[in-house]
C-alpha cells in the first residue's frame, strides 16, 4: 500500500498550518511603534514584522532611518509605513492614528517607545520648558495616542498596548529627576 493515507495528509497539513501560525503569530495584526525608526524601536518594529504584523513606525527628524526600517519590514513580506510624528505634540496624535489606519488598517498593537533624554540637570536647575517637553513626549503624547486608539481596539478580539519605560524609574541615578518624573508619569498612567 503505497502513497499517503488521508490521515497522513491531514497530519501534514495540520503541522504545516501550525508551523505557519507558530512562526507568524501576529499575522493579520497592525502595529504602531512610536520612535520606531532607530534603536530599540527599530528592533521592536522588525521583530513584530518577523512575527507577521504589518508595522507603522514614527520618526521625527530622520526620514532616511525610517525608510530603512520600512524596507527591512517589507522584506519580511508584511505591510509597512513610516509616519512623521513629533512625540512632543500630543495634538498630533489623532492625525497619526488616522494616517496609520489609512495606510495599514486599524491599529491593534501599540508600542509607545518614542523618548528623549533630559539634559541631566538637577530639579532646581532644569528649566520649566524642559519639564514640559519631557512630560509631553513620555506621558501626554502616549496618552493622546492611546485615547485615539482605544475605541477601535476595544472592538477587536485582541489588542495590546506596550509602554517602554526605563530602569531609571527604580534606580534613580543622580541628576535624572526630570527624566525619571516623566517616565514615572507614563508608568503610573499604564497602571490605572
Amino acid at each position: 500500500m503505497g502513497g499517503a493515507s488521508m490521515t497522513d495528509t491531514a497530519l501534514e497539513v495540520s503541522e504545516s498550518r501550525r508551523a505557519t501560525v507558530d512562526s507568524r503569530p501576529l499575522a493579520g495584526r497592525t502595529a504602531l511603534v512610536t520612535g520606531g525608526s532607530r534603536g530599540v524601536g527599530a528592533g521592536v518594529a522588525v521583530e513584530l514584522a518577523r512575527r507577521g504584523a504589518d508595522v507603522a513606525v514614527t520618526y521625527n527628524r530622520r526620514p532616511d532611518d525610517a525608510d530603512r526600517v520600512v524596507e527591512s519590514i517589507r522584506a519580511l513580506g508584511v505591510g509597512a509605513a513610516a509616519v512623521q510624528f513629533d512625540a512632543a505634540d500630543p495634538v498630533a496624535a489623532p492625525s497619526l492614528v488616522d494616517c496609520v489606519g489609512d495606510a495599514l488598517g486599524a491599529v491593534d498593537l501599540f508600542v509607545s517607545n518614542a523618548g528623549i533624554a533630559s539634559r541631566g540637570g538637577s530639579v532646581a536647575d532644569t528649566p520649566s520648558d524642559e519639564y514640559q517637553r519631557l512630560m509631553s513626549v513620555h506621558a501626554w503624547a502616549p496618552i493622546a495616542v492611546i485615547q485615539r486608539l482605544l475605541p477601535a481596539m476595544r472592538t477587536k478580539e485582541r489588542s495590546d498596548i506596550v509602554i517602554v519605560s526605563s530602569a531609571t524609574t527604580d534606580s534613580l541615578p543622580p541628576r535624572t529627576a526630570p527624566y525619571v518624573m516623566a517616565k514615572s508619569a507614563m508608568e503610573a498612567a499604564a497602571r490605572v
